[in-house]
């Protein structure tokens, strides 16, 4: 039975000293043996420090280009194996708690992990790959927020491009159903009302979708976007993998 007194500690570690460093930062090879010694090399404090210090002007014109796309990739590729590793950090904090005898001795590795800033480096990975990579960091971070922009404002075309599919589809069958409607209908005033309503529908219906207005350079973003998508996903999927896993026992105790 858990004591409540001295709850197990989280998978993520209740980092509360990083917790602005977390809001702050986005993001959220070699494989993995390798990645936990490069963690050891490096702090995330370390991490966070030197990435303040990269500058970036972005393009006025706002646009991506392929070879920001391709580090995009190489980012995400190499801080897949540094999340895995940081999980397996965690992990190892995890059986030392647990193999504790005493609450003392359980609140003293929780606090000594806390310290040592575990758990932070899931958060810091893609931002630790950039810097291994030679990447500027705040130029990579402006990349990350143009690729979530561009993936949001694809899902909203689609939806919207869906929406007006649905109406098209619809509209035909709602005039029916009100022209139905307004023959059954017993008093002028109902009548009238009814073909109010069927002249909205038919007027929009006759009027051309509306143009989306975007911020400059989404467009392309959205169109370059569209030759990567499937790598994009995939290694986003798999750093989502390499996160949950270092929360999954927290979800199922």
């Amino acid at each position: 039975m858990k004591n409540e007194r001295f709850p197990r500690l989280p998978r993520c570690l209740g980092l509360l000293p990083f917790a602005l460093l977390l809001v702050v930062l986005p993001g959220c090879g070699g494989g993995e043996e390798e990645a936990a010694e490069r963690l050891e090399d490096k702090s995330a404090i370390e991490v966070l420090e030197e990435a303040g210090e990269d500058e970036y002007t972005p393009p006025e014109d706002g646009e991506l280009t392929e070879e920001q796309m391709e580090m995009y990739l190489a980012v995400q590729e190499r801080a897949i194996d540094l999340r895995q590793a940081a999980a397996a950090k965690i992990a190892d904090v995890e059986a030392k708690v647990d193999g504790s005898t005493t609450e003392a001795g359980k609140m003293f590795e929780a606090f000594r992990a806390v310290g040592q800033g575990v758990g932070v480096d899931l958060f810091t990975a893609d931002v630790r790959a950039a810097q291994e990579l030679g990447h500027n960091t705040a130029e990579y971070q402006w990349v990350q927020s143009k690729i979530f922009e561009a993936q949001a404002a694809q899902m909203m075309r689609g939806m919207a491009q869906g929406m007006r599919e649905m109406q098209q589809q619809m509209g035909p069958q709602m005039i029916a159903m009100l022209e139905a409607s307004k023959e059954a209908a017993s008093t002028a005033e109902d009548k009238a009302e009814i073909q109010r309503q069927i002249d909205e529908l038919e007027q929009a219906a006759d009027q051309p979708a509306e143009e989306e207005e975007l911020e400059p350079g989404v467009a392309h973003n959205i169109e370059l976007y569209a030759k990567y998508q499937e790598r994009i996903q995939e290694l986003q999927q798999r750093n989502v993998q390499a996160m949950e896993g270092a929360t999954e026992d927290e979800a199922n105790p």
